[in-house]
């Protein structure tokens, strides 16, 4: 399979929403900004298929063309991810039922039945065609496979999918019975037809995140993301009658909720993801999602899909990317992992609802902007930056972050609903990145003996292979922390008792507590420094493990907080506490060695990516002073070309960055 040995620069054009005399002129703007790819037809579908027999190719056939022509290659969309309305008024049934129940008409986007045979063999049908008349095009790069999955069906035929494949998961009713505890709430099913699709009509009120009956929710949450991989498997399968040369992927969007990504993704020959933080300073929370998707890419390459050049849309304040930021934010994209910077969209929308969401080009398509001069620049500086494509993110620690644990964690009813596992996953990610630069995301599968630490921040239900993985990185060496939930339920939803958990913690569960937002408790750190924690509180039992934190307030002071087990050789530090950013911070720095340059200033990012093209530090300052960095190394820059020194510190500009290669 062919993979792109530079760095792709572009993003979404929607010619069809434009004359030809607009393209002509789009097109030589975009090339002289340095870009070098357009992802073409992802909402083409009724357009491309007025019928259910007809395509007409000759717009999208001349469109090819033209763009070869201009030097830009194409990532070709499968359009299915907007329904032509013809389809839908014939074929009613391949739209959703939503959570409260209702069968929705024509209307939006991402709107299909994940389980709808029309649907299916319609979608395969179209990308199928596609493959067929574009898998020799030379202007393909890869295939974009519908596009940002996501939500859920309940409708009938997804809750008959929904019992079968539960029979196929359990074994058979009774099994499923005794797996799930049925006899709580009588539960107890004597027909597979008597289980219900969780829902507002069924066992959920009060929303989606209260339900009667959890471990159904669960379990449902884990059949939508099989079925929506189904639905992009079918295409990537049709596709490949064709095509096995061009990689084929589809835009996630990073600690999305309603899939399993590390599940959904595993037929993707690319990983890709859409960016769009809600603010202009949320770059540790795009750092830990570059670094999920990177995770659940698996070693695959890993592209920046989307990301807005000016403003966003859809939210209730949408700010404009500031001078400096685009540039910033795109070689962020880079030091976590990318090879592709790409945006979204190319020229603004005419109409529609998407019609200030900003483009590289403005409505009148002028070149004389800010924003198309900054991405003329950007593209110039990515130009020097080719070498980066192939390599991969160095990390001596990994935070563990799980769907199940999530999606559990978040239905049923417990202590506290003012905290969550992303949260502290992002809060725990930053810690480390700050201490060591790169970090990773595991979901706790797989060989982990590369990484010094890993820190499992709510590991609220764990499977048997992730408990015998912990259980071997530990005993060969490795150190975990564990906090507060953690290992508190199976994979069936049952509260769990094992042995094999209890003396990998060495300790037990004696009480927990929660407070409300704002009322604080104090306990002592391993180092003797207090912090302050909130939410929720877990007094714990040495079992074999050894007290290294005690409460110090509240009425279980006195009481373990912090609990270090020895285990082979290695340790688990469990935690009773969400601790503080101060606190996750001073243990972290209890527990590895920072590496060279680091603990990083305040605002200041850092990752090496190694490869067979060199090794290279990214720095990036996102703050509004110049801050120094001392590099272990004599190293280039990439993009001035001057030389920087070991142990001789640089300055990274306000809003700055520096790309080096290392001598």
């Amino acid at each position: 399979m062919h993979f792109p040995g530079h760095i792709l620069h572009g993003g979404d054009y929607n010619p069809e929403q434009w004359d030809d005399a607009t393209i002509d002129s789009d097109l030589a703007a975009l090339a002289a900004a340095d870009i070098n790819t357009l992802t073409l037809n992802v909402f083409g579908w009724a357009g491309l298929q007025p019928g259910p027999d007809r395509f007409e190719w000759d717009r999208l056939d001349s469109l090819m063309d033209r763009v070869h022509t201009h030097g830009f290659g194409v990532i070709l969309a499968t359009p299915t991810a907007a329904l032509p309305p013809w389809l839908v008024a014939a074929e009613p049934a391949t739209m959703r039922v939503d959570f409260e129940g209702r069968r929705h008409g024509y209307g939006q986007r991402h709107h299909f039945c994940p389980t709808s045979p029309v649907f299916r063999a319609y979608s395969g049908n179209i990308a199928e065609a596609l493959a067929k008349r574009y898998h020799l095009h030379p202007a393909l790069l890869a295939w974009h496979i519908g596009n940002e999955y996501g939500g859920a069906c309940y409708c009938e035929h997804c809750t008959a999918g929904f019992r079968r494949w539960l029979l196929q998961a359990h074994g058979g009713l009774d099994e499923l019975n005794r797996d799930w505890c049925t006899q709580i709430w009588s539960h107890r099913f004597t027909d597979i037809d008597q289980i219900p699709a969780p829902n507002a009509l069924t066992e959920h009120w009060g929303g989606p995140y209260r339900s009667g009956f959890p471990i159904i929710t669960l379990e449902y949450k884990r059949y939508m993301t099989e079925q929506f991989a189904a639905c992009l498997d079918t295409e990537i399968r049709r596709v490949r009658r064709f095509d096995v040369e061009h990689p084929a992927t589809t835009n996630l969007m990073g600690a999305y909720e309603h899939l399993d990504y590390f599940h959904f993704a595993r037929e993707l020959d690319v990983v890709a993801w859409d960016n769009y933080p809600r603010t202009n300073r949320a770059w540790p929370e795009m750092a830990f999602n570059h670094s999920l998707m990177r995770a659940v890419s698996r070693g695959k390459p890993l592209w920046l899909m989307e990301q807005a050049p000016v403003a966003t849309t859809c939210r209730d304040v949408n700010p404009t990317r500031p001078p400096g930021v685009l540039r910033r934010w795109s070689l962020q994209a880079l030091a976590q992992g990318a090879d592709t910077v790409l945006h979204f969209q190319m020229r603004t929308a005419p109409a529609g609802s998407e019609m200030w969401f900003g483009g590289v080009l403005d409505h009148r398509g002028r070149t004389d902007t800010r924003t198309y001069r900054e991405v003329t620049a950007l593209g110039r500086e990515l130009t020097r930056l080719d070498d980066l494509v192939g390599s991969r993110v160095q990390a001596r620690a990994a935070v563990l972050m799980d769907w199940d644990s999530w999606w559990y964690g978040r239905v049923v009813d417990g202590f506290s609903e003012h905290w969550d596992l992303v949260s502290q996953a992002q809060g725990w990610h930053e810690a480390l990145a700050r201490h060591l630069g790169g970090v990773d995301i595991t979901d706790g599968r797989g060989d982990l003996s590369q990484y010094e630490l890993i820190v499992a921040p709510s590991l609220y239900l764990v499977h048997d292979d992730i408990v015998d993985a912990l259980r071997r990185y530990v005993a060969a060496g490795g150190t975990l922390v564990a906090g507060p939930m953690s290992f508190a339920t199976a994979a069936t939803g049952r509260v769990l008792i094992d042995e094999r958990v209890d003396a990998l913690l060495g300790c037990e569960i004696e009480e927990r507590d929660a407070r409300k937002p704002g009322e604080g408790v104090q306990l002592v750190l391993p180092d003797g420094a207090t912090d302050t924690v909130h939410h929720l509180f877990e007094v714990l039992r040495p079992t074999g493990g050894r007290v290294v934190g005690t409460w110090e307030s509240g009425w279980f002071a006195g009481g373990a907080a912090i609990i270090r087990n020895e285990f082979g050789e290695g340790a688990v530090i469990r935690l009773g506490a969400l601790l503080s950013e101060a606190g996750r911070r001073r243990l972290v720095a209890s527990l590895i060695v920072p590496s060279p340059g680091h603990p990083l200033a305040e605002e200041l990012e850092h990752t090496s990516r190694s490869g067979a093209r060199g090794t290279f530090d990214i720095v990036l300052n996102h703050g509004q002073v110049p801050l120094g960095w001392t590099p272990a190394g004599d190293a280039t820059d990439m993009l001035t070309g001057s030389r920087v020194y070991a142990g001789a510190p640089v300055t990274i500009p306000a809003g700055g960055a520096r790309v080096l290669r290392r001598a």
